[in-house]
């Protein structure tokens, strides 16, 4: 369930910060991303692993972000590995002591069937022994759950920036190939004039989002939908 919540927070953090993705906005109300309906046609031409996206909801997408990397989250509530392993280590302590009260509570039956000094005898060595090894068992799970969470952590970190890496290179090739088939594109599938062509190629390619929708328009309609972004009907 962890490694599928990583992928979507991944997923959506490229979609949301990505370097050449644009016209995507987060509702933190809703925990939605939010966007024109031209803008998710467009990016879901080449990136269809995200249509998920445009109707549900990421309740733990702040929370991802601020546990697995301190520039995936902003403001003063955001969180690094090391502050939840210290959080951790904080209530192994603040649970040790809680444990303990409990034992001393629960050997009151005992010492009702010993002599007062032979019961107070016996109540402290269960207690100490009792206590002691919850201490030890205590700690043990804990420094066992705080190295595996760290451990963790450090190799998720690392796979995600390497395949933030790929997946930035691969949108940039994507875009920068879809760039240069544009002035053809135009030509082939349009009767504007050189000049037309030359204003529409300009105007697209402002907007890496319509770039990748001018690709997903049918070429008998090409014509009609540049003539009207020159127009400015749009």
């Amino acid at each position: 369930m962890l490694d599928i919540l990583i992928v979507r927070d991944f997923l959506l953090h490229e979609m949301l910060t990505g370097p050449f993705c644009s016209g995507f906005g987060w509702d933190n109300i809703r925990k939605t991303v939010t966007t024109e309906k031209l803008v998710w046609e467009a990016y879901l031409q080449s990136h269809k692993e995200a249509a998920p996206f445009k109707i549900k909801s990421f309740p733990w997408y702040d929370d991802l972000c601020a546990v697995f990397g301190k520039d995936r989250a902003t403001g003063k509530h955001a969180e690094t590995v090391t502050d939840v392993v210290e959080e951790l280590e904080a209530e192994k302590e603040n649970t040790t002591l809680g444990e303990d009260d409990f034992s001393n509570a629960n050997n009151v039956d005992e010492v009702e069937s010993m002599s007062v000094s032979d019961a107070t005898r016996g109540a402290q060595s269960h207690t100490q022994s009792d206590g002691s090894l919850k201490k030890k068992r205590k700690a043990a799970n804990h420094e066992e759950l705080s190295n595996a969470l760290t451990q963790s952590a450090s190799i998720l970190a690392e796979v995600i920036e390497k395949a933030s890496i790929r997946l930035s290179k691969a949108i940039g090739e994507d875009l920068n190939e879809k760039h240069m088939q544009l002035g053809t594109e135009l030509e082939r599938t349009t009767t504007l004039t050189t000049a037309q062509r030359h204003k529409v190629a300009r105007m697209i390619m402002q907007d890496n989002a319509l770039v990748s929708y001018f690709f997903s328009v049918p070429n008998d309609e090409k014509d009609e939908w540049a003539r009207l972004l020159i127009d400015g009907s749009l």
